[in-house]
């Protein structure tokens, strides 16, 4: 039996919409996974040619928490990165230092500033007991004119310390432990212990040797130096607050 014309027509345009729907679909697909593609390319190359660039959840250490967008560096010692979540990382190569003076089992949290702090016993009679500070970046130093400035008789720092039935024999001026203004006003207690009073003193009457340009006649400082005994006083008194026991 025949198929009339007409019917053949129909599904000839049937045939023809479906192939059509069916091609519409692939592109569809084709384009979606193209773009897809394209869009990961895209990304990747911005995140090579951006190798400083760090997400915030990706910071595992101080170094990728510097270079994270919206981090803050405290200032502290050891140093510390704060993230922008909130996470805290410390400069691990910042190790915590100490100056631990033996004879007294006490020790000085030294700071980034007084670093190359080392003591001399200078007294260990009488009442009072007392070691002085130097700093080996100061002994290393010479001022513009080429004079050293390690002083064996310019201690950056001097600590004592008394036993607190003593103290008051500090203010006798009959005794051979007179310290004068010093006074009782300057010793304290640490946390540590009981037995011993401290005090600290950095001041001098004078400025140190290598800090005068013109030895011959009016004081004449050298701006470099007087800075740098300046740095490591402030940096030493800081650790004195924060002495410890050893």
């Amino acid at each position: 039996m025949k198929i009339p014309q007409k019917q053949s027509g129909f599904a000839a345009i049937e045939t023809a919409l479906v192939i059509i729907i069916l091609g519409m679909i692939a592109f569809t697909g084709w384009f979606v996974w193209h773009s897809k593609q394209v869009t990961d390319k895209t990304l990747s190359d911005t995140a090579k040619s951006s190798p400083g660039v760090i997400q915030a959840k990706k910071v595992t250490n101080f170094a990728e928490c510097k270079k994270a967008p919206g981090s803050k560096i405290l200032t502290s010692f050891p140093e510390q990165c704060v993230t922008k979540d909130g996470k805290t990382f410390t400069d691990d190569s910042q190790t915590m230092a100490y100056l631990t003076i033996k004879e007294w089992h006490v020790k000085l949290p030294l700071n980034e500033g007084d670093r190359g702090a080392y003591y001399v016993m200078s007294s260990e009679s009488g009442m009072i007991q007392t070691v002085t500070i130097f700093d080996k970046s100061i002994d290393g130093l010479s001022n513009v004119k080429g004079v050293n400035c390690k002083d064996s008789t310019y201690p950056l720092l001097a600590i004592s310390r008394i036993k607190p039935s003593d103290v008051a024999a500090t203010q006798d001026i009959n005794s051979p432990s007179y310290i004068g203004d010093s006074g009782p006003n300057n010793f304290k207690f640490f946390s540590f212990t009981q037995e011993y009073e401290f005090a600290a003193e950095s001041s001098h009457q004078a400025a140190p040797r290598c800090e005068d340009i013109n030895p011959g006649g009016d004081f004449k400082a050298d701006p470099a130096i007087a800075a740098n005994y300046s740095a490591i006083t402030a940096a030493l008194g800081k650790s004195y607050a924060q002495m410890q026991a050893e």
